[in-house]
């Protein structure tokens, strides 16, 4: 495990509480799959520290900022954040940029796949969830958090100028099962 990868696991008890909840979350579930190493896609995950310190054979899926709102969010991929990536974690197995509503990935390559925070960018979520369902093995796992529209609304205070949408627990549940065949969603916090 690399120095930032150790600094940032003694500071999870003081990072928000959505850290630490997907990180043990994810764990908890990983531990569960057959395979060793699990091959986890983390989509969107260009920053994500919800995988560090997990024992995982990691692909990184990101698109490069499109827009200047998408800089001026830190959104996307870029160079810097790139060369980051590679020096401060040990887990990275391979880092892909492409948009996932039209990615490559060979199909049935991956046990599980994490989306934290990232649906409500995506105009085609359709595709998006079709895309991550392709990927994953028969009874993979995909882990996907998002804002929760039944109590959240895109206005001040709370104001995203990249979401495309939120969703209430109903359309996220309807959602999820046109590909999915088993769903569960939870409030997460």
């Amino acid at each position: 495990m690399k120095g930032y990868e150790i600094a940032r696991l003694l500071a999870e008890p003081f990072l928000p509480v959505l850290h630490g909840k997907v990180r043990r979350d994810l764990r908890d579930r990983l531990r569960l799959m057959p395979d060793r190493p699990v091959k986890l896609l983390d989509v969107g995950g260009r920053k994500s520290p919800y995988t560090i310190g997990l024992p995982v054979a990691l692909t990184i899926i990101d698109i490069p900022p499109a827009s200047e709102v998408q800089e001026a969010l830190h959104l996307g991929l870029n160079d810097r954040i790139l060369g980051d990536l590679r020096k401060s974690r040990s887990n990275i197995e391979s880092v892909v940029l492409e948009d996932m509503t039209q990615c490559t990935l060979r199909s049935e390559s991956f046990d599980a796949a994490v989306c934290v925070e990232v649906i409500e960018h995506v105009r085609d979520d359709e595709a998006f969830l079709r895309q991550i369902a392709r990927v994953l093995k028969p009874r993979g796992l995909l882990y996907l958090t998002t804002p929760n529209g039944d109590y959240i609304r895109n206005e001040p205070p709370n104001y995203n100028p990249d979401h495309v949408r939120l969703y209430t627990r109903q359309a996220l549940t309807d959602l999820l099962a046109r590909q999915f065949c088993s769903v569960e969603v939870r409030y997460g916090i």
